[in-house]
Parts: structure tokens; sequence; C-alpha cells
């Protein structure tokens, strides 16, 4: 039997999939519900959407062609049938609610919650010693530039990203190099943080003068952005809304700041410069 029909009723296609059928429902149903709606044919037309509604998830089969049988059955009066639809419309927000209630409950439990817990701990700690570590004195590094690799525009677009790579083992980028002085005078010397041993910058050292170049795309470059994401855990810990935005914020805490996190411990050895204060 063609359903055709019961997709018309809720302005469907007839290749609309379940989550877009109970979708549907929910806002037509809010509209025409007869506690909210007073005109005339909201009653009607609640009844026609839920019938096709239930229909359509396979709740209740799609009545056949009328008989002499179905004919001789006694028919529910109208007021029987919008009980029915209106106590139907109820049990279906309850359990979405109810899923609802229990899907939160799992976040805010659990292994996971627990990592996100000790993340918005030590994210903020480290946010603090990254803003620390701008201010305090520098190590000096003495290095030779080698090789200039490829370039990059930079964000204000009056200068070149260029990836300068030195004889030992080391690649930066710079902003703004200047290949035929750094060509002809390759020694440099390394400006890194206190705390980190994070470059912050690179001092061209030529026979009359002293070129500094700033260190790009380092933790200390983006710290904006490496402190939103440290110390997102923490806003998410405390702000616990059972809301879509807030489901988002809750993921992009637990694996995108988490892996952060990780990623810069272990990179350059930060783990073990925290450990000494940074004297070694």
């Amino acid at each position: 039997m063609s359903l055709k029909k019961y997709f018309d009723i809720l302005g469907l296609s007839e290749k609309a999939t379940s989550l877009e059928i109970r979708k549907q429902f929910r806002s037509l149903a809010m509209r025409y519900h007869p506690d909210k709606n007073t005109t005339p044919d909201a009653k009607e037309k609640f009844l026609q959407l839920t019938e096709a509604y239930e229909i359509l998830i396979g709740k209740k089969n799609a009545p056949v062609e009328s008989t002499a049988r179905n004919r001789a059955k006694k028919e529910k009066s109208a007021e029987e049938r919008m009980r029915e639809a209106k106590k139907k419309h109820y049990d279906q927000l309850y359990n979405e609610q109810q899923e609802n209630e229990r899907y939160f409950k799992s976040l805010f439990t659990g292994r996971k919650w627990r990592i996100l817990k000790r993340v918005s701990i030590i994210g903020p700690i480290l946010s603090i010693l990254l803003l620390l570590d701008m201010f305090l004195p520098n190590h000096y590094e003495n290095d030779t530039i080698i090789y200039f690799d490829e370039i990059l525009p930079s964000g204000d677009g009056l200068h070149q990203n260029s990836l300068v790579r030195t004889e030992k083992g080391n690649s930066y980028w710079i902003s703004g190099i200047n290949y035929a002085r750094c060509s002809e005078f390759p020694a440099i010397v390394i400006e890194r943080s206190w705390l980190f041993h994070i470059p912050k910058n690179i001092v061209s050292k030529q026979i009359l003068t002293k070129k500094s170049y700033a260190v790009q795309f380092t933790f200390l470059s983006n710290f904006f952005v490496v402190w939103l994401f440290f110390c997102l855990p923490l806003f998410v810990r405390i702000y616990k809304k059972k809301t879509v935005l807030y489901t988002v914020l809750y993921h992009i805490s637990l694996y995108l700041s988490t892996t952060l996190l990780i990623w810069f411990l272990l990179w350059d050895d930060h783990w073990a410069h925290l450990i000494v204060l940074g004297f070694l």
C-alpha cells in the first residue's frame, strides 16, 4: 500500500529518513497542538499528523480499504482519538527528555570525565607558565644557517615566511628574512624562552649590525590559540549546560585540547625543561 499521502501530510518526500520524520512531526505537532493552537482546524490537523507519524515509523499499520467488516466496527469518538494523540505526543517528548538526561549523565561520569577534569587543571597551569615564559630572561644558542627552504605568505601580507635549516639540525619559520645578508653572514643566535626553551627570535650576526627575526608557528607566537585550547576544558567543567553547544565544546576539550596538551609536553622535551625549571 502506498504511503505517499502520509508523507504529504507531514510535508516530506517518500525518501525521508526516520530521523527526518521524527523532527518534522515534532515541529508540526508543536504548531498544531490543541493546547497551543485554538484554530478550528488544529485538532483535526493534529490527529492527521499523529496518525501519519505512527504509520511511517511503524507504530501503527496503515488502514486497509474499507470492507463490510471494517465498516461494521465501532469507530472511536473524536475526543478519544484526541486524548490518545495527546498522550502519545507527550510520551514521545518524555522519552526524548529521558534519553537526553541519560546522554548528559554519561558525559559527566566515567573515564572521559575524569580525563577532562585533569586536563582542566593542567591546561590553565601551563597557560600561566607560557605567559610567564614570555617575560623571563632568554637562553642564547649559537648556530649557523645552512639552507633556506619553503616559502609561505605571512599574515600581514608584506613579508614571506621562510623555513630556515641550521647546522645543528633545527628548523625555524622566519618572517621577512634577508636572504642575501644571511647567505653572506650565516652565523646566528637563537633566543629561546627560559622555561620551555621555545625559540622566540633569530638574530643574524653581521659585521656592523645585528638583525632580529621573529620565529613563527611556535607555541609562544600563537599564544592566544594555545591559551584558548588549554583553558577550554576548565570552562567546560564549570559550565555544564545540557545544550548542543556544550556537547560540541565538551568533545573539543576532550579530544583536541587533550591532544594539544600532550603534544606540547612532548614537543622538544618541554616536560623535561619544566621539571628542571628551564635550567637545562
